[in-house]
């Protein structure tokens, strides 16, 4: 599972506040401003999930890490009140994950020996960039407040994975190269839950500022022959990897920043 844990600087223009009319009958309806709301957010990405590839990595490469870093993250949301409490809009995030290390591969360490020692440093790279149709939920019109959200969209992603490797004439050597470098589009979904607070202003005013913690899950599902080019450098016959790999570039998503609302009133 992937747990992101976002730390930001929050633009947005928030919670709805009502305006009245009355009708022929002199009774008053109550209807709903049409607030603008622009969210930007920057934070961490942690456990994008690739049980399976990382098993391999380990086994047949010699690595020693079972998962990408704690990538840094950002995200860009816009969004309107065309429903009372509920804005509707568009969030684009970006972060890249990755694996850099570099160790000494000493076949008689491993149950399937590929070849001689030899220097390897590893470079894999997981891009993620998410688009999607967003909606919130603000049950209560206060200025402390909690929320819901859900998003569905897609997810551009990039594999990169490049292996540098010494050089070594023994039989069974692998060479350097760039084992995958491709793009892919992922279905994404993501359902969140936050708590809002205001700063102390007058709400007749325009614009007002205030913070909000957020909690949340992306799903991000992709997968891909990862390890194919790879094992073709092995010395030995691997049939596993020429299939594909799953990997899970989401999970759970954490956010603190500030907020502005402008009411539009």
């Amino acid at each position: 599972m992937l747990v992101c844990w976002c730390a930001g600087v929050i633009t947005a223009y928030g919670t709805p506040l009502d305006t009245t009319s009355t009708d022929s009958t002199g009774q008053t309806k109550r209807r709903a401003a049409r607030e603008l709301r622009v969210a930007l957010d920057v934070g961490w990405v942690m456990g994008i999930s690739a049980p399976e590839f990382f098993a391999d990595y380990r086994v047949l490469l010699g690595g020693t890490v079972s998962g990408f870093d704690i990538p840094t993250a950002v995200n860009f949301n816009v969004s309107s009140f065309l429903i009372r409490d509920a804005p509707i809009g568009l969030s684009v995030g970006y972060y890249k994950a990755v694996v850099r290390e570099t160790y000494d591969y000493d076949p008689d360490r491993y149950p399937a020996p590929t070849g001689p020692l030899q220097s390897v440093t590893q470079d894999l790279q997981l891009t993620v960039i998410p688009a999607m149709l967003t909606m919130d939920y603000f049950p209560f019109e206060r200025q402390f407040t909690t929320y819901v959200g859900a998003g569905i969209g897609f997810a551009a992603t990039h594999v990169f994975w490049e292996e540098v490797i010494s050089q070594s004439t023994e039989p069974g050597a692998r060479q350097s190269g760039v084992r995958y470098d491709e793009w892919q589009i992922a279905p994404a979904f993501m359902m969140k839950a936050g708590i809002s607070l205001g700063f102390d202003k007058k709400l007749a005013l325009r614009t007002r500022a205030g913070i909000y913690v957020e909690a949340g899950y992306l799903h991000v599902p992709i997968s891909g022959p990862y390890f194919e080019q790879t094992g073709k450098t092995l010395a030995v016959d691997v049939p596993r990897t020429t299939g594909d790999y799953d990997v899970q570039a989401g999970g759970v998503i954490l956010r603190v920043g500030f907020s502005l609302l402008l009411t539009g009133n």
